[in-house]
């Protein structure tokens, strides 16, 4: 189940419920932030269409 409002520490606390035998090391919980940082970014790009570019093409006004 995708939960975008999820935090990478709530993520991790699932993650180590579910493989009890994994490390949750502090290293590895920055590892998922970045991760999670990376796929909200994407997210977001995907929401907004062209919408960067379009911002890019206009003329600017005088």
């Amino acid at each position: 189940m995708i939960e975008p409002s999820a935090s990478a520490n709530v993520l991790m606390d699932r993650l180590a419920a579910t493989v009890p035998d994994a490390c949750a090391s502090k290293a590895q919980l920055q590892t998922l932030q970045c991760r999670v940082k990376a796929w909200r970014i994407e997210r977001a790009k995907e929401l907004i269409p062209g919408g960067l570019q379009r911002c890019a093409d206009m003329p600017a006004e005088v």
